[in-house]
């Protein structure tokens, strides 16, 4: 079976092929609803979002299936993982595009997986996802995605303190150079200011 460094490339072109038949779906559409108005006309956002949702309908998703469960995969793989093959992992999806936007969307459809005390290792998955992203999404990117999977794993039962300690150990601890510092990001996230005002208030709701 081959590595998922060997299998980075074909994930990667299928995900490429798949938002380009996407795209040209969606400007056939756009032209068949709206003719000679196509041309005229941006196309309001509500617009395009309808017209990307029925373009997904007619090209399919397997593509974007296959692309999700590699990102799973490679969570998972990042959480067993010595320190060189997670820095690697970090480095390596970075370079790829489409992946590494999946990276994210992963780890922000984590919470919605979480619905038993059974399901604490989708937890460390979308932590893992989190910590391959290594801040690039965004400050308040990161802090609302931890802030959800910290709601969720408390309404499933699971005590995140733990999980993101495990987590946070394997994380990017930063360089005197700069880094993102997503060891300390993820150990001490319950005691930021925006955990205070963001997500404490929250826990019993």
């Amino acid at each position: 079976m081959a590595t998922w460094q060997e299998r980075l490339d074909g994930v990667e072109a299928g995900l490429r092929v798949w938002r380009a038949a996407v795209a040209a779906e969606a400007q056939r559409l756009r032209r068949e609803r709206r003719g000679r108005l196509a041309r005229l006309c941006p196309p309001r956002p509500d617009e395009l979002a309808a017209l990307e949702r029925d373009a997904r309908k007619t090209v399919g998703e397997q593509a974007l299936t296959e692309g999700s469960a590699f990102i799973e995969e490679v969570c998972a793989r990042f959480l067993e993982a010595g320190p060189q093959e997670r820095a690697l992992i970090r480095a390596r999806l970075g370079a790829y595009d489409e992946l590494f936007a999946l990276l994210f969307a992963f780890a922000t459809q984590s919470p919605t997986l979480l619905r038993t005390a059974e399901d604490a290792n989708a937890l460390r998955l979308g932590l893992a996802a989190i910590s391959i992203d290594d801040g690039r999404a965004g400050v308040e990117a990161v802090q609302t995605a931890l802030g959800r999977l910290w709601l969720a794993a408390l309404r499933a039962g699971i005590d995140p303190k733990p999980h993101f300690q495990a987590v946070a150990a394997l994380s990017n601890k930063g360089t005197a150079g700069g880094g993102a510092f997503m060891r300390e990001t993820l150990a001490g996230f319950d005691e930021t200011p925006f955990f205070q005002r963001e997500v404490a208030p929250r826990r019993a709701s």
